[in-house]
């Protein structure tokens, strides 16, 4: 077990959760128009919170790589529609039906949303789609590209996902609104340098590990230097889109990943609250955008005139983890709940984590070798 992934896992489900609830209290606390310096501060957070989903998508190919797992194919692919594409047509179902339930046209609308969510993965759960063509791309990764270069494959992963962003930053435009999901969002090019940055690390995890160490320091420096670049592009204008799509996300993304990861490689524990957030982080991600609009209703009913973007973000985003914790919590004591929800992530054997087990050694060096 990676005791790492336990702390990028946690990170990156908070932060998605963090992203959806600034994005709700600027929309309710602002203006479109707004150029305010305040305004300015919190679309900077969320834009330095766009490396969230792309942490997921190197997560998930991640520990696939490394837990080396693909003999069968169709048992590989079958295990993942049970558990992960079989709770996104749940959830599909259930946000087209939220969408219809409050809407102006009420359930007339619902095969048009489940359309939507379905196909075109017009709700929060797209992800998965992604997710999902590389799954189909790991298999083919296993079988063909065993004696490719890595420095080759990253480097042309890198080429071929900056050369589409780029393109439909700054040259492709949408006649119809289905164009976005079709085309920019959803294909796996938007995403490959993620997922090839994901697969070696992977495979190489103790090289990557000492490089992580070793490095740190210029890890560190050069991600604060993209961010800073980041921001700086975005408000002189010259990107201005709000989104983890943007092509100068890109490195500061892989920037945000292996920063991360050396933080994480130097720590002896994983808080257990953390541990937690980690093994119900899937459940988390499919409930959250449910809780966040109750707390954000419940907060105009009781507050209609108060202006205190803290206190609403601070109520959202608290909100939003425990009340789909909860809800998973409970959700998973009714028969079948895995293929809702999707199952419960794997535990940090207790004897691996001080944290945890406080009768462990603390000076103990913690093993990174058992299979996923």
């Amino acid at each position: 077990m990676i005791r790492e992934i336990f702390w990028l896992r946690s990170i990156a489900c908070l932060c998605v959760v963090l992203i959806h609830s600034a994005s709700i209290m600027i929309n309710k606390m602002y203006i479109e128009t707004d150029a305010s310096l305040e305004k300015g501060i919190w679309t900077s957070l969320l834009l330095l919170l766009m490396f969230a989903t792309p942490l997921f998508v190197f997560i998930s190919e991640f520990l696939i790589a490394y837990s080396r797992s693909v003999k069968s194919p169709k048992t590989f692919l079958w295990k993942r529609m049970k558990y992960i594409l079989f709770p996104f047509i749940a959830m599909a179902v259930f946000y087209a039906l939220l969408s219809s339930v409050t809407g102006k046209h009420a359930l007339s609308e619902f095969g048009q949303h489940l359309w939507e969510n379905l196909i075109l993965g017009k709700f929060h759960g797209y992800f998965i789609l992604i997710i999902f063509q590389f799954y189909l791309l790991h298999v083919l990764f296993q079988r063909y590209g065993q004696k490719w270069s890595w420095k080759w494959v990253l480097a042309a992963s890198l080429l071929i996902n900056a050369a589409y962003l780029g393109y439909f930053s700054f040259v492709r435009t949408f006649d119809d609104p289905y164009s976005e999901y079709q085309v920019w969002w959803l294909p796996f090019l938007g995403w490959i340098f993620y997922f090839s940055s994901g697969y070696y690390c992977g495979r190489y995890f103790d090289q990557v590990k000492g490089f992580l160490i070793s490095y740190r320091r210029w890890i560190w420096a050069g991600t604060a230097f993209l961010a800073c670049a980041m921001l700086f592009l975005h408000h002189s204008g010259v990107i201005t889109i709000m989104s983890s799509k943007r092509i100068d996300v890109l490195l500061y993304a892989i920037g945000m990943i292996f920063s991360l990861f050396a933080v994480a490689v130097q720590i002896k524990s994983v808080p257990r609250l953390l541990v937690t957030i980690s093994q119900y982080s899937f459940s988390i991600y499919l409930l959250h955008i449910f809780f966040l609009m109750c707390v954000s209703k419940a907060f105009s009913l009781l507050f209609p005139a108060l202006h205190q973007p803290v206190l609403l973000l601070a109520a959202l985003f608290v909100g939003g983890v425990c009340l789909s914790w909860g809800g998973a919590y409970l959700l998973r004591k009714l028969p079948l709940s895995e293929y809702l929800i999707g199952k419960l992530g794997k535990d940090l054997p207790k004897e691996e984590n001080p944290a945890v087990n406080k009768k462990a050694p603390q000076g103990r060096e913690f093993a990174t070798g058992e299979q996923v």
